[in-house]
């Protein structure tokens, strides 16, 4: 009996002892990891970038004002890593109409998008980020949607509309959504379902038509059982819970009186889920296992902008749930990332919750009137402090807008909903300050549905605790500088040695700069001297020789976030509806004027003119004929960076388009070259003139870098032009005498001769030509060469130069000017508040009365806030 008890005591402390050297081992195991990550994290911050706009949508000819903010992802302090901010405005299509680099300081800076009338209506994405910011596989940018509407017709036109373009396909960038009329997507919590393990499934439910949608349905098991049912909570967003079993569960719902029917996701037959209950102070947290045979060695690690806060090992201690309540008192407020992980690194399930911020910036904004008329002074009182109360001596962007010409959306994106939430998250994010109105318990499961959803690991702690860590593609730019490389004409062989000279021209200024390329030809050349865009020549040399060397110059600066398609709601915007509050303003403009004029002044009714109308009816027709438009200098500096050489009109033109065909021939009398657009001989109108593409002074290679735009018109109304002085006018008129100067093919003058004489009208299917609209330098002479030997011209970009908004003053209210017509009031990117936390803005309303709002946006020791306020409830 002594022996026996001897080795049972034996057995249990031999059993201990392996127990607390494994558990020494998985601590060993985690604290490497956890170590690695954080060092990770310290050599690698992040960053993020926000834009506050002045407006919420725009009309074509307006300006688009912007203050740019740079923080640290950690802290969402100033960014000292990056000086150069990248800030693009793309089209609806994709295409890049506008792109400006802006100088960072202290991690702020502004600038501005003049919408020039050569843009096309649309909803625009407008896009900001640093270079560090896509240096990473999970690139991070910031991204805002806003409608831009056609020119209006008047300046009292307030007429929000957009047009519906008939574009080529060669113009569509954006992925394509491959929607279906009505999807449910399930997110099973942890990212996996387990058989046995009761798992809360998120669903998300849109439709091709509404966008998200409010359903309600039922999970269905094997022979049709019900398991439970389930309900849309906010946005087509909700979840329901159930236990999996080996057989795949069904979820059936009626949608407009259709009935559908989802596979859930299959369950794994064994493995771990991750539980999460967000409480308002804590959150409490649990582990699951369907067998107590998993022996897997597993830590949590809770997680902040990539960086680790607290790891902590797991031990079910033969249970199948290991329980972690946590209060969220010294967590970080924002996005927090949970990852169960093994002892070989690898992510087995991983979740994201929030922890709200409490209320530590206040702004506040006060104005005198509910309601002001035309050209009366406004004056608003801003002011800010801290939770405490105390004012704070700092600075915020402001914007003063017509209420009722501008778009406003209750829960709109925020510097605080951007910097605290949605930078965090994947995917588009309808009114974010929705989950921010109240703390209350069915606004926190929302916000949990929403983080379920759209969760992104942006920050991959497998990879981060890697032997082999992701390495940065890209350095952080702590200045502007132009990185290029110098390769030989024909081998494309690298060419060491190299004087490279840059001359930059705009008006009246110029810069240039000069450097010699290394052991494999490359060249870097700061840019702190060049402003705007600029016209350059970049010129290779040999060292000691007098001649230019003639090389291929590859310029690296098409670094850019890939394209994003739109949700939905960012092509259906809901606004909200103040229309019924115009009768006031108008009642105010009516009682304005009779206080202004005298009792023998008399208003004149108003005229409709007839010209004008029918002019606006010729340019609605001509834009929906217009099927692509091509900035050429971007094209050839896009093909030419990536060392492609082109030099010849029509091969641009077949690789811009593929529906573009080229028929040449030289022999025989005449000889000519064709061009087709989708079976319709193409006629070329440069500047206004008519030329064949017989002319070959037009596609010679001395002439393509003098072409500046070119517009592919099809349709009935392709040459409608647009007005007697718009360079794309074009009449039958003038094709009739162009046709006595112009040298033609013989089949674009048979085309042409048939369209005239009215044998093959054009708006029928018979219809023989397209018109190729082209914009050249001003001054341009066929004769001039405008390349040379050695010498690349192209666009370079400097800093751009923020201008003032210009806010006009007016000291008598009687006189104020008529075309006045500002939708934003007032706008200042860096408004300061006294010892008192008080700044006072003042400004003079436009030519109508209105009703104000007030957009503050600020950010001070790392605390974002943001406000808008209007004049009168509503």
């Amino acid at each position: 009996m002594r022996i026996r008890s001897i080795i049972i005591t034996f057995c249990l402390l031999s059993s201990i002892a392996v127990q607390i050297h494994s558990q020494q081992v998985a601590d060993s195991i985690f604290a490497t990891y956890f170590a690695r990550s954080q060092a990770y994290a310290d050599a690698y911050p992040r960053e993020k970038a926000y834009l506050h706009l002045d407006n919420t949508s725009y009309y074509i000819g307006d300006t688009i004002w912007y203050k740019a903010y740079v923080v640290t992802a950690e802290q969402n302090q100033p960014s000292p890593i990056s000086t150069p901010l990248y800030v693009e405005l793309l089209d609806q299509l994709g295409n890049t109409s506008d792109r400006q680099i802006i100088q960072l300081r202290d991690g702020e800076g502004e600038g501005q998008f003049i919408l020039t009338k050569a843009l096309f209506s649309g909803f625009y994405e407008i896009r900001a980020y640093t270079k560090w910011m896509l240096a990473f596989s999970e690139k991070q940018y910031f991204s805002r949607t806003i409608p831009v509407y056609r020119k209006r017709r008047s300046e009292v036109d307030e007429n929000r509309s957009i047009i519906t373009y008939r574009m080529d396909e060669s113009m569509k960038q954006r992925p394509r959504s491959k929607e279906k009329d009505f999807m449910i997507r399930f997110f099973p919590e942890g990212g996996q379902l387990v058989e046995g393990v009761p798992s809360v499934v998120a669903f998300e439910a849109t439709s091709k038509e509404e966008g998200t949608v409010g359903i309600s349905g039922t999970v269905y098991g094997p022979d049709d059982v019900e398991l439970t049912q389930f309900t849309t909570l906010h946005d087509g967003m909700g979840c329901f819970t159930y236990t999996p079993t080996d057989k795949q569960a069904k979820a059936v719902v009626t949608y407009q009186d259709k009935k559908y029917s989802f596979q859930l996701p299959k369950a794994l037959p064994q493995g771990y889920v991750l539980n999460v209950a967000s409480k308002e102070k804590a959150l409490v947290i649990k582990v699951l296992r369907n067998s107590t045979s998993l022996k897997d060695t597993l830590a949590l690690f809770i997680s902040h902008q990539g960086r680790p806060l607290m790891y902590q090992t797991i031990d079910f201690k033969d249970q199948t749930v290991y329980h972690l309540p946590l209060s969220t008192q010294g967590l970080p407020r924002g996005v927090i990332q949970l990852s169960l992980m093994n002892s070989n690194g690898a992510t087995l399930c991983e979740r994201f919750c929030y922890v709200m911020p409490s209320p530590s910036l206040q702004l506040t904004a006060t104005s005198t009137n509910a309601l002001y008329y035309p050209f009366e002074p406004i004056e608003y009182h801003i002011s800010m402090k801290d939770h405490t109360g105390q004012p704070i001596q700092g600075h915020f962007s402001v914007a003063v807008r017509d209420a009722l010409k501008s778009d406003f959306q209750r829960f709109d994106q925020t510097i605080y909903t951007d910097l605290l939430l949605t930078s965090d998250l994947k995917g588009y994010i309808h009114q974010p300050g929705y989950y921010f109105a109240n703390n209350s318990p069915r606004r926190r499961v929302a916000l949990d549905n929403l983080l379920m959803i759209h969760g992104w690991r942006k920050y991959d702690i497998s990879q981060a605790i890697s032997a082999t860590p992701e390495i940065p593609i890209y350095l952080p730019e702590t200045r502007l500088t132009l990185h290029g490389q110098v390769t030989s004409f024909l081998r494309n062989k690298e060419q060491k040695d190299i004087s490279v000279s840059v001359i930059a021209r705009r008006d009246t200024i110029s810069a240039a700069g000069t450097t010699v390329t290394d052991s494999l030809g490359f060249f870097h050349i700061p840019m702190d001297a060049f402003n705007g865009s600029m016209s350059a020549a970049i010129q290779t040399r040999r060292k000691g020789k007098k001649l230019n060397r003639k090389t291929n110059i590859s310029l690296f600066r098409n670094f850019t976030p890939e394209l994003r398609k739109y949700a939905y709601e960012e092509l259906h915007p809901k606004w909200e509806d103040i229309s019924g509050l115009s009768w006031w303003s108008s009642l105010s403009d009516s009682l304005y004027l009779d206080s202004i004029m005298g009792h023998d002044t008399h208003l004149l009714d108003q005229v409709t003119i007839k010209a004008k109308r029918t002019k606006y009816k010729k340019i609605l027709a001509f834009e929906q004929s217009v099927r692509a438009y091509y900035d050429i200098p971007k094209e050839l500096d896009r093909m030419r960076d990536e060392g492609k050489f082109m030099d010849y009109f029509p091969w641009l033109m077949t690789t811009l388009n593929p529906n573009i065909q080229v028929k040449s021939k030289w022999k025989g009398d005449p000889p000519f070259i064709t061009m087709k657009y989708k079976n319709h001989y193409i006629l070329c109108v440069i500047n206004g003139v008519l030329y064949s593409t017989f002319d070959r002074e037009l596609f010679i290679d001395k002439n393509i870098d003098a072409i500046k735009s070119v517009m592919i018109c099809d349709g009935t109304t392709a040459s409608a032009g647009i007005d007697d002085d718009s360079a794309y006018h074009l009449s039958d008129e003038s094709l009739k005498n162009h046709m006595e100067t112009s040298r033609l093919s013989p089949f674009e003058e048979k085309a042409l001769k048939s369209y005239l004489n009215n044998t093959t009208p054009y708006n029928q299917p018979g219809n023989q030509f397209a018109i190729c609209y082209i914009t050249t330098i001003d001054n341009w002479d066929p004769e001039k060469k405008y390349q040379s030997r050695g010498i690349r011209n192209t666009q370079i970009q400097g800093y751009s130069q923020p201008i003032e908004f210009y806010s006009p003053y007016y000291p008598d209210i009687s006189k104020g000017q008529g075309n006045d017509h500002r939708r934003t009031i007032y706008w200042n990117p860096k408004v300061t508040t006294d010892e008192n936390g008080v700044a006072i803005i003042r400004c003079n309303n436009a030519n109508s009365s209105t009703f104000l709002t007030i957009s503050c946006e600020a950010l001070y020791n790392g605390q974002p806030a943001a406000i808008n306020v209007h004049s009168i409830k509503y």
